[in-house]
Protein backbone atom coordinates (compact mmCIF):
# COMPACT_ATOMS: atom_id res chain seq x y z
CA UNK A 1 0.00 0.00 0.00
CA UNK A 2 2.95 2.33 0.71
CA UNK A 3 4.48 1.52 -2.90
CA UNK A 4 0.78 2.36 -4.26
CA UNK A 5 0.89 6.01 -2.36
CA UNK A 6 4.79 7.20 -3.42
CA UNK A 7 3.93 6.02 -7.10
CA UNK A 8 0.78 8.16 -6.97
CA UNK A 9 2.95 11.02 -5.26
CA UNK A 10 5.16 10.35 -7.92
CA UNK A 11 2.88 10.85 -10.84
CA UNK A 12 1.52 13.77 -8.95
CA UNK A 13 4.49 15.87 -8.96
CA UNK A 14 5.49 14.91 -12.60
CA UNK A 15 2.24 16.06 -13.98
CA UNK A 16 2.17 19.18 -11.83
CA UNK A 17 6.24 19.96 -12.55
CA UNK A 18 5.72 19.80 -16.28
CA UNK A 19 2.82 22.80 -16.24
CA UNK A 20 6.19 25.26 -14.65
CA UNK A 21 8.57 23.95 -17.46
CA UNK A 22 10.12 27.47 -19.32
CA UNK A 23 8.12 27.97 -22.25
CA UNK A 24 10.50 28.51 -25.83
CA UNK A 25 9.90 31.52 -28.01
CA UNK A 26 11.41 31.23 -31.78
CA UNK A 27 11.64 34.02 -33.89
CA UNK A 28 11.80 34.48 -37.71
CA UNK A 29 12.57 37.31 -39.83
CA UNK A 30 12.03 34.86 -43.04
CA UNK A 31 8.26 34.69 -43.31
CA UNK A 32 9.12 31.12 -45.82
CA UNK A 33 10.94 30.09 -42.21
CA UNK A 34 7.92 31.23 -40.28
CA UNK A 35 5.16 28.91 -42.49
CA UNK A 36 7.11 26.29 -42.57
CA UNK A 37 7.66 25.82 -39.28
CA UNK A 38 4.02 26.00 -39.08
CA UNK A 39 3.18 23.42 -41.52
CA UNK A 40 -0.12 21.36 -40.52
CA UNK A 41 -1.45 24.05 -38.37
CA UNK A 42 -4.24 26.44 -38.89
CA UNK A 43 -3.16 29.89 -39.68
CA UNK A 44 -5.22 32.47 -39.91
CA UNK A 45 -4.16 35.29 -42.28
CA UNK A 46 -5.92 39.07 -41.60
CA UNK A 47 -5.22 40.98 -45.07
CA UNK A 48 -7.01 44.11 -44.86
CA UNK A 49 -8.99 43.06 -47.75
CA UNK A 50 -12.60 43.11 -46.46
CA UNK A 51 -12.87 46.32 -45.51
CA UNK A 52 -13.64 49.45 -48.13
CA UNK A 53 -11.08 51.37 -49.49
CA UNK A 54 -9.89 54.27 -47.02
CA UNK A 55 -12.45 52.92 -44.48
CA UNK A 56 -10.90 53.27 -40.64
CA UNK A 57 -10.24 51.24 -37.52
CA UNK A 58 -11.22 53.39 -34.60
CA UNK A 59 -8.86 52.94 -31.83
CA UNK A 60 -9.83 50.29 -30.16
CA UNK A 61 -11.76 49.58 -32.52
CA UNK A 62 -12.42 45.53 -33.70
CA UNK A 63 -12.22 44.18 -37.36
CA UNK A 64 -12.68 40.37 -37.97
CA UNK A 65 -12.23 39.59 -34.52
CA UNK A 66 -8.83 41.54 -33.32
CA UNK A 67 -8.98 44.53 -31.68
CA UNK A 68 -6.57 47.39 -32.40
CA UNK A 69 -4.74 50.12 -30.07
CA UNK A 70 -2.78 52.55 -32.05
CA UNK A 71 0.09 54.70 -30.13
CA UNK A 72 -0.55 58.03 -31.72
CA UNK A 73 -4.46 57.52 -30.70
CA UNK A 74 -5.16 58.23 -34.49
CA UNK A 75 -7.37 55.33 -36.61
CA UNK A 76 -6.00 53.05 -38.64
CA UNK A 77 -6.71 53.55 -42.23
CA UNK A 78 -6.94 50.59 -45.24
CA UNK A 79 -4.85 52.05 -47.68
CA UNK A 80 -4.39 50.60 -51.27
CA UNK A 81 -0.64 52.19 -51.92
CA UNK A 82 1.64 50.87 -49.86
CA UNK A 83 0.44 46.51 -50.28
CA UNK A 84 2.39 43.75 -51.89
CA UNK A 85 -0.18 41.34 -51.22
CA UNK A 86 -4.03 41.43 -52.46
CA UNK A 87 -5.16 45.16 -52.98
CA UNK A 88 -5.15 46.94 -49.68
CA UNK A 89 -2.90 47.01 -46.39
CA UNK A 90 -3.68 48.72 -43.02
CA UNK A 91 -2.19 52.42 -42.89
CA UNK A 92 -2.15 55.13 -39.75
CA UNK A 93 -4.99 57.76 -40.29
CA UNK A 94 -2.81 60.59 -40.56
CA UNK A 95 -1.65 63.10 -43.47
CA UNK A 96 1.06 61.51 -44.39
CA UNK A 97 -0.37 58.28 -44.56
CA UNK A 98 1.56 56.06 -42.56
CA UNK A 99 2.91 55.09 -39.68
CA UNK A 100 6.01 56.78 -37.51
CA UNK A 101 9.46 56.17 -35.97
CA UNK A 102 8.11 55.35 -32.60
CA UNK A 103 4.94 54.86 -33.77
CA UNK A 104 2.93 50.65 -32.32
CA UNK A 105 -0.31 48.68 -32.79
CA UNK A 106 -1.44 46.73 -29.90
CA UNK A 107 -3.98 44.06 -31.72
CA UNK A 108 -5.54 41.73 -29.08
CA UNK A 109 -6.95 38.33 -30.17
CA UNK A 110 -10.42 36.78 -29.15
CA UNK A 111 -8.39 33.41 -28.06
CA UNK A 112 -5.27 32.65 -27.00
CA UNK A 113 -2.83 32.07 -29.92
CA UNK A 114 0.58 30.37 -30.13
CA UNK A 115 2.18 31.89 -33.50
CA UNK A 116 2.30 35.79 -34.93
CA UNK A 117 3.95 36.80 -37.98
CA UNK A 118 3.47 40.65 -39.75
CA UNK A 119 4.99 42.04 -42.58
CA UNK A 120 6.27 45.81 -42.45
CA UNK A 121 6.05 48.06 -45.73
CA UNK A 122 9.01 50.51 -45.34
CA UNK A 123 12.92 51.60 -46.57
CA UNK A 124 15.90 49.85 -45.66
CA UNK A 125 16.43 49.72 -41.93
CA UNK A 126 18.95 48.61 -39.42
CA UNK A 127 18.79 45.26 -37.80
CA UNK A 128 16.08 45.43 -35.49
CA UNK A 129 14.46 48.58 -36.62
CA UNK A 130 10.82 47.00 -36.52
CA UNK A 131 9.87 44.46 -33.87
CA UNK A 132 6.54 42.84 -32.12
CA UNK A 133 6.86 42.26 -28.36
CA UNK A 134 3.89 39.73 -26.95
CA UNK A 135 1.74 40.12 -23.43
CA UNK A 136 4.03 37.45 -21.95
CA UNK A 137 7.27 39.76 -22.82
CA UNK A 138 8.51 37.89 -25.67
CA UNK A 139 10.28 39.91 -28.81
CA UNK A 140 10.88 39.40 -32.03
CA UNK A 141 13.55 42.05 -33.69
CA UNK A 142 13.51 42.39 -37.73
CA UNK A 143 16.23 42.03 -40.09
CA UNK A 144 18.56 44.53 -41.45
CA UNK A 145 17.19 42.68 -45.19
CA UNK A 146 14.17 42.77 -46.71
CA UNK A 147 12.18 39.54 -46.23
CA UNK A 148 10.46 40.92 -49.91
CA UNK A 149 11.19 43.86 -51.96
CA UNK A 150 10.35 46.67 -49.44
CA UNK A 151 8.99 44.46 -47.06
CA UNK A 152 10.39 43.14 -43.33
CA UNK A 153 9.22 39.97 -41.74
CA UNK A 154 8.78 39.90 -38.19
CA UNK A 155 7.24 36.08 -36.52
CA UNK A 156 7.68 34.60 -33.48
CA UNK A 157 6.33 30.84 -32.27
CA UNK A 158 5.86 30.00 -28.60
CA UNK A 159 4.94 27.23 -26.69
CA UNK A 160 3.30 29.52 -23.93
CA UNK A 161 -0.09 30.87 -25.53
CA UNK A 162 -0.24 34.64 -25.56
CA UNK A 163 -3.62 37.24 -25.91
CA UNK A 164 -1.52 40.69 -27.73
CA UNK A 165 1.69 41.59 -29.61
CA UNK A 166 2.49 45.01 -29.84
CA UNK A 167 4.30 45.44 -33.16
CA UNK A 168 6.25 48.85 -34.74
CA UNK A 169 9.28 50.49 -35.46
CA UNK A 170 12.03 51.90 -33.62
CA UNK A 171 13.73 53.10 -36.42
CA UNK A 172 11.49 54.06 -39.89
CA UNK A 173 14.81 55.12 -41.59
CA UNK A 174 13.61 57.30 -44.68
CA UNK A 175 9.94 57.22 -44.11
CA UNK A 176 7.43 55.53 -42.10
CA UNK A 177 5.70 52.57 -41.96
CA UNK A 178 2.47 50.30 -42.84
CA UNK A 179 1.74 46.70 -42.47
CA UNK A 180 -0.07 43.76 -44.20
CA UNK A 181 -1.13 40.58 -44.20
CA UNK A 182 -1.20 39.52 -40.25
CA UNK A 183 -0.73 35.95 -39.64
CA UNK A 184 -1.65 34.07 -36.19
CA UNK A 185 -2.82 30.80 -35.21
CA UNK A 186 -4.89 29.71 -32.25
CA UNK A 187 -3.97 27.75 -29.40
CA UNK A 188 -5.45 24.17 -29.07
CA UNK A 189 -7.36 23.59 -25.71
CA UNK A 190 -5.10 21.97 -23.04
CA UNK A 191 -6.38 20.47 -20.13
CA UNK A 192 -5.58 22.53 -16.66
CA UNK A 193 -2.46 20.93 -14.56
CA UNK A 194 -5.07 20.43 -11.82
CA UNK A 195 -7.01 18.34 -14.35
CA UNK A 196 -4.19 16.50 -15.62
CA UNK A 197 -3.34 15.45 -12.33
CA UNK A 198 -6.72 14.55 -11.24
CA UNK A 199 -7.15 12.49 -14.36
CA UNK A 200 -3.41 11.01 -13.92
CA UNK A 201 -4.61 9.67 -10.26
CA UNK A 202 -8.24 8.36 -11.50
CA UNK A 203 -6.27 6.34 -14.09
CA UNK A 204 -3.61 5.56 -11.46
CA UNK A 205 -7.00 4.47 -8.55
CA UNK A 206 -8.81 2.39 -11.46
CA UNK A 207 -5.39 0.55 -12.15
CA UNK A 208 -5.05 -0.67 -8.64
CA UNK A 209 -8.37 -1.62 -8.40
CA UNK A 210 -8.22 -4.06 -10.94
CA UNK A 211 -4.99 -5.15 -9.67
CA UNK A 212 -7.13 -5.98 -6.42
CA UNK A 213 -10.25 -7.73 -8.05
CA UNK A 214 -9.65 -11.86 -7.15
Amino acid sequence: MKSCQSIAAAALMTVVSTSFVEAATVSYTSSVAFQTALTGQTVVTEGYESPALNSTIANGGTLNGLTYSFSNGLPGRIDNVFNKFGAQSLASNSPAGFFFEGDSITVSFGAAITAFGIFFNMDQSPAGAVYATTDLGNTALGSSTWDLPTFHFVGLISDAAFTSVTFGATNAALSGFNVDNLSYVVARAVPEPGSLALASLALFGAAVARRRRP
